[in-house]
C-alpha cells in the first residue's frame, strides 16, 4: 500500500513507540500504544482519501499543504491546490487569461487565501460545509453553495473559474 511509504508517518510511529517505552519502563505508566498506532493509521488513511491520492503512486503534489503553511503560485499544468490542517495562499495576480482556466481549491480543517487582480475576469463557485468562504463582494458563506462573478466577467471571453470547496475550514478570496 502507498501509505506505508511515508517517511513522516513512520517517523511519528517510531517516536510513539519510543515514548511508550520510556513511559512504561522509567515512569511505570502504561501507554495504549497499539490503540494509538491503529488510530494514527486510520487518520492517515482518511487524510489520504480526502486529498484524492489514495491508490496513486504519487503521494502528494507540491500544491498540497498538510500540517504546515505554504504559498502557491499558479501553474497551468496542475490546477488543484489543497490545504489540510494548515494554512495556504495562492497568488493569481499575475495570471495571463488567454483561455478558460479551471482551478480547484480545497480547504479541509485549514485556512486558504486566494489573491486575485481586479482586472482578471473570474467566476468562483463555492461549496462549504461547516466552514466559511469569503468572496471579493464581502459575502460570507458558511454552508451551501454560492457563485460569485466579477464585474468584468463575460462568459464568452476567457476567464478563470475557481471551484472552491471548504470543509471545517476557511477560505478568503481577496482582490488586490
Amino acid at each position: 500500500m502507498g501509505f506505508i511509504n511515508s517517511g513522516a508517518f513512520w517517523g511519528i510511529i517510531i517516536i510513539l513507540i519510543g515514548v511508550s517505552m520510556v513511559l512504561r519502563y522509567v515512569f511505570n505508566i502504561h501507554f495504549p500504544l497499539f490503540r494509538i498506532v491503529i488510530a494514527c493509521l486510520l487518520i492517515f488513511w482518511g487524510l489520504r482519501m480526502l486529498m484524492g491520492s489514495f491508490g496513486n503512486s504519487r503521494y502528494y503534489n507540491y500544491n498540497s499543504t498538510i500540517f504546515s503553511n505554504s504559498r502557491h503560485h499558479y501553474d497551468r499544468s496542475d490546477n488543484s491546490y489543497n490545504v489540510v490542517f494548515g494554512r495556504g495562499e495562492l497568488d493569481l495576480r499575475n495570471v495571463k487569461v488567454d483561455k478558460n482556466q479551471k482551478i480547484q481549491v480545497n480547504s479541509v480543517f485549514g485556512s486558504y487565501t486566494i489573491r486575485i487582480d481586479d482586472s482578471i475576469p473570474v467566476k468562483i463557485i463555492s461549496n462549504v460545509a461547516f466552514g466559511n468562504i469569503q468572496t471579493p463582494d464581502d459575502r460570507d458563506n458558511a454552508f451551501g453553495k454560492y457563485t460569485y462573478r466579477s464585474s468584468n466577467l463575460n462568459e464568452d471571453s476567457p476567464y478563470i473559474l475557481i471551484d472552491a470547496n471548504v470543509v471545517f475550514g476557511d477560505l478568503k478570496v481577496l482582490k488586490d
